[in-house]
């Protein structure tokens, strides 16, 4: 069962993926936001079905009948991203996904990009209807397109290698300092079900405040001084003595207010790094590493034994340092997402800006 309900995280990252590549530029930070600001909402709803239903396993059976009607809903309503098969090269599916969208929201699809669609459906037409999923004669541009891709792909080339490595990094420790705090907030004082409830609504704050600040504050120098503050404030919150619980407490939300901010930002920075064609396969690389970071999780918690602020000081100390990561990574605030292995590798750097392709505002 814990195995079929840990699926679900990476059903969270293909809803991520999909909604961030259906819009354009500037709404991309607000999408990836608002979904963290929901997963927040449902803590204090959480916490008001804890209270009440104490067994566990009552709670995880009614907790993951939501999915049922949800899965429904999704195979009646939801579509493949265009701009994901647009870089497998099969235009004529995009094509009609983009005509009922503009259909369903009353509009008329740009000529600009019926164009751009034409010109892209000749490059890759078949030479007849049978072929028109067959790898075997299309040319290697056209095979390209049709090919799979592995984690063989991230690591292949350097930049990607190297983006893959820090983003896998800060999803590890993002993920250690979040739940090292929402797990353990009884180390804050107070009680339980309160101080939980309490940490959902910062969660909703952090949402807001990242969909505000991400259209404004560059993405990689956001996600560097959020997770400092969090770091910092980690620290500060388990060095405080009990005598002031207000001020431990105060210092424990606005490290888990920070952290819910990094972790939205990563989410974010993720889906705009990676290039279309491994997008999904990257966020689902980094997801991995952060559970990762939660198993060790609970054994770096035992470190309290040793002494009792020794875990979290840890914690901190490992999200500054993440942080302070954040900064090699290319800035990809309003920047055209790349679609290949070739433009994520060089996605930042001066080849991809003479090209052309450094800024786009068209959400294909």
């Amino acid at each position: 069962m814990r195995m079929l309900m840990s699926t679900t995280g990476f059903l969270y990252i293909l809803g991520f993926v999909l909604g961030t590549e259906m819009v354009p530029p500037k709404w991309r930070g607000a999408i990836g936001m608002f979904m963290g600001g929901v997963w927040g909402a449902a803590t204090p709803l959480m916490s008001l079905f804890g209270y009440y239903v104490r067994h566990w396993r009552y709670m995880v059976v009614y907790v993951n009948a939501v999915y049922i009607p949800m899965f429904i809903i999704s195979l009646i309503f939801l579509e493949e991203s265009p701009r994901w098969l647009l870089a497998r090269g099969r235009v004529r599916e995009a094509r009609r996904i983009i005509s009922k969208m503009a259909k369903t929201n009353g509009k008329r699809v740009p000529i600009e990009i019926d164009d751009r669609l034409d010109e892209m459906e000749l490059k890759y037409m078949p030479r007849n209807e049978t072929d028109y999923y067959r790898t075997a004669e299309l040319s290697d541009d056209k095979a390209e397109k049709q090919r799979n891709y592995s984690i063989a792909d991230l690591l292949r080339t350097r930049n990607l290698r190297i983006r893959t490595l820090v983003m896998s990094f800060n999803w590890t420790v993002n993920v250690m300092v979040y739940y090292g705090l929402s797990l353990n907030i009884q180390d804050l004082g107070g009680d339980f079900f309160i101080s939980l409830t309490i940490s959902g609504l910062v969660e909703v704050a952090a949402a807001a405040f990242g969909i505000v600040a991400l259209q404004f504050v560059p993405r990689r120098w956001l996600l560097c001084v959020i997770e400092i503050i969090s770091g910092v404030a980690c620290i500060v919150a388990m060095l405080v003595p009990e005598s002031l619980q207000w001020l431990k407490t105060t210092m424990g939300m606005i490290g888990k207010f920070a952290i819910t901010t990094s972790f939205s930002i990563v989410y974010v920075f993720s889906g705009e790094i990676f290039p279309t064609v491994v997008r999904s396969l990257g966020l689902g690389v980094n997801s991995m590493s952060a559970r990762v970071g939660g198993i060790i999780n609970p054994y770096l918690l035992l470190l309290k034994g040793v002494w009792h602020p020794l875990p979290y000081i840890v914690l901190g100390c490992l999200a500054i340092v993440a942080g302070l990561s954040a900064l090699i990574l290319p800035e990809t605030k309003g920047k055209k997402l790349p679609d290949t292995i070739e433009e994520g590798e060089n996605f930042g750097t001066k080849q991809y800006k003479k090209k052309g392709v450094d800024t786009d505002e068209s959400s294909i």
